[in-house]
């Protein structure tokens, strides 16, 4: 075998062994489905190593089709360039042999007009218990097992999507940001377009990201396009919440699945330009002070530190030094907001250093009172 060819079967063992140790598949006993519920879990690297570090959270549905919750975990890190990692949970629809029960039952509402019953037959009738399932269980379970930040969003496709938007308006604030590609808004004489045109959107009570795509939608489109019409139109000309922003696009040279990635890549990086930095200045109004160390390579070496609040000289890598312990070891006493997010430099950000298992990634932490929190420097 060519030694080129040797290589590239090493490198792929190691990508997928890699793959192998950051997702993980959970099994939750749903006390509110009265069913045995798979998710997916993807961690970044770095997250067993970087014990301080804290992560916001997105959510994908219908993970029983893996390249949904794959295609998301591996276009973050492009998006934002390494910058801020992210926990990725894929929520599967539930599958049991014999039983008769499919993913339409957990997205749609008890359906009751001859045009909705004809399309999807007994399948529906269960969104508020799937609703609760989400918000009750699976988002609590992530939050008590993983170090995660307050930031959530939810992404899914089709009646997913659809899930998604619905979730906006009934369980208020269980995402910060939704992402619905392809949602089918007719159903049941366009209920949730009604929902979605008569909503207050004032009850968001944080800065919400909102993102709808459409494509050509095949068979489902002289029955989509109406409700699409009217939710379209209402988000780009009638829509006045100057504290939410909502991008809406159309790719009429995509099919109802090709749109998925061209959609969520576009979603994902008007999120990442705009609304991600206004809802990451959002921090708690008190402060606790926390002690900061790390540990540099040379006996010379100054050390600085930057981050997002005024203790950490709002992002100016020269403003806020560290100091000098012993010849290894430099140490700096903060009162910090949370989450407080940062990076260390040697003074400006041409010589921003590299924490071990960071990946070049900023640092988030939650500072609780009187915590020591302690990081090795491994690159200048």
């Amino acid at each position: 075998m060519p030694l080129k060819n040797l290589l590239l079967i090493v490198g792929l063992i190691m990508i997928s062994t890699l793959q192998a140790q950051q997702i993980k598949t959970v099994t939750i006993s749903s006390e509110i489905l009265d069913q045995e519920r798979e998710i997916l879990v993807f961690t970044p690297a770095g997250y067993d190593e970087m014990v301080h570090a804290y992560y916001n959270v997105v959510y994908v549905f219908d993970a029983q089709n893996q390249s949904f919750f794959d295609y998301v975990h591996a276009l973050v890190p492009f998006i934002m360039e390494g910058q801020e990692p992210f926990i990725v949970v894929g929520i599967k629809a539930f599958y049991q042999e014999g039983v008769d029960y499919v993913r339409n039952n957990d997205f749609l509402p008890e359906l009751t007009t001859e045009r909705s019953l004809e399309r999807y037959g007994p399948y529906h009738g269960n969104i508020d218990n799937f609703l609760a399932y989400v918000q009750s269980e699976v988002i609590p379970y992530i939050d008590q097992h993983y170090r995660t930040l307050p930031i959530k969003t939810g992404i899914g496709h089709s009646l997913g999507g659809a899930f998604v938007l619905y979730a906006m308006t009934q369980a208020l604030n269980i995402f910060n940001n939704y992402i619905a590609v392809s949602p089918n808004l007719a159903y049941e004489e366009e209920l949730l377009a009604n929902r979605l045109l008569s909503f207050d959107y004032n009850r968001l009570t944080a800065p919400a990201f909102v993102y709808l795509s459409s494509a050509d939608e095949g068979d489902y489109w002289p029955y989509w396009a109406p409700a699409r019409e009217r939710v379209h139109a209402f988000f780009r000309s009638s829509f006045d919440y100057p504290q939410h922003q909502v991008v809406v696009e159309e790719y009429p040279k995509k099919t109802h699945l090709s749109n998925y990635p061209i959609s969520v890549e576009s979603a994902l990086l008007a999120y990442f330009s705009e609304a991600y930095g206004a809802q990451q200045q959002i921090l708690s109004d008190d402060q606790q002070e926390v002690v900061i160390r790390a540990t540099v390579l040379n006996a010379t070496d100054e050390l600085y530190i930057t981050g997002n609040q005024d203790a950490l000289g709002n992002w100016d890598p020269g403003k806020i030094r560290m100091q000098k312990v012993d010849d290894n070891l430099r140490e700096i006493r903060l009162s910090l907001h949370s989450p407080a997010t940062f990076k260390f430099t040697g003074g400006s950000w041409e010589t921003e250093v590299q924490v071990q298992s960071s990946y070049g990634t900023n640092l988030t932490i939650i500072p609780n009172a009187g915590e020591v929190y302690e990081f090795r420097i491994v690159q200048e």
